[in-house]
């Protein structure tokens, strides 16, 4: 092969390696912070349901 065709060659590696990197990159980014806002979202959750169970608990009181 000649020198053209090697870089080329080498140059299309690259930026295949390049985009196998990049597309990691931003799988993993996305994935980390869908998980997050799914912890934040449970975390939100748990307190709606204590704020709710803790009126009820307080109503019953009142009612007594």
């Amino acid at each position: 092969m000649n020198q053209v065709g090697l870089f080329l060659m080498k140059t299309s590696y690259n930026a295949f390696v390049l985009g196998i990197v990049v597309v990691l990159l931003f799988a993993s980014v996305y994935t980390s912070v869908a998980l997050e806002d799914a912890e934040a979202a449970k975390s939100q959750k748990k307190k709606l349901t204590s704020a709710k169970a803790k009126k009820g608990w307080l109503a019953q009181l009142a009612k007594r």
